[in-house]
């Protein structure tokens, strides 16, 4: 295949058929996987198997950038990003700690928080935290890779953005869509600056594992 439009030549375009697919179906697979009844057990293995589906089919897409940051007076390419996009993600679960604290007093949004909390308390750590690990490569790999590499030139962190939270909007969940919104922006203005899909995943991964930890003893904390 052809190099998608703003690509260097040599890199294939991402598939037509698995990008769309894989995509299509991750979604349905996370949207079925958080509409499940809280306390229900399947909802993780529906999860792990949509960010499964995503990552591979990002895979399967085309060759997947990781990416190199180059620093200020730095000669060549630089070097692989992971110290900012780490503090990135610290400072995002920071922020929407924060931001939870806040929006927990409001109606609509104290009964998704809690229903997005009662769902993380359901599971062990051990067993949530790798399933989040895997679920943020595997997504990054999909939206920050093969699908922000298929749109090229066509505006591919505010499309991808777009898709993402459409993506996750499939769950019925509006504080899971805010949130997606607001790290599908993170996410994608570091695949723009680093050329790949490492920092994306370090901030995701950093992110969706600290909230799952932190957000259900700072609201407790609330009472």
């Amino acid at each position: 295949m052809s190099a998608s439009p703003g690509q260097p030549p040599g890199v294939r375009m991402p598939s037509r058929v698995v990008l769309p697919t894989t995509l299509a179906a991750g979604t349905l697979l996370l949207a079925v996987a958080l509409r499940q009844p809280v306390g229900d057990e399947t909802w993780l293995l529906l999860a792990l198997l949509a960010t499964c589906v995503w990552g591979v089919g990002g895979l399967l897409s085309g060759p997947v950038p990781v990416g190199r940051l180059r620093r200020p007076g730095e000669p060549g390419p630089g070097g692989p990003p992971l110290l900012a996009p780490l503090v990135v993600g610290v400072v995002a679960v920071a922020l929407t700690l924060a931001g939870a604290v806040l929006l927990a007093h409001l109606p609509v949004a104290g009964d998704s928080l809690e229903v997005v909390v009662d769902r993380r308390a359901s599971q062990p750590w051990w067993l949530l935290v790798p399933v989040l690990v895997i679920g943020g490569v595997g997504e990054e790999l999909m939206f920050r890779g093969a699908l922000y590499d298929a749109l090229g030139r066509w505006r591919p962190v505010a499309a991808t953005t777009v898709v993402y939270t459409l993506a996750t909007a499939a769950t019925g969940q509006p504080m899971l869509i805010l949130a997606a919104f607001v790290l599908a922006v993170l996410t994608g203005v570091q695949r723009r600056v680093s050329g790949g899909v490492l920092a994306p995943a370090l901030t995701h991964v950093t992110w969706t594992v600290g909230m799952a930890l932190l957000l259900p003893p700072v609201l407790g904390l609330l009472g």
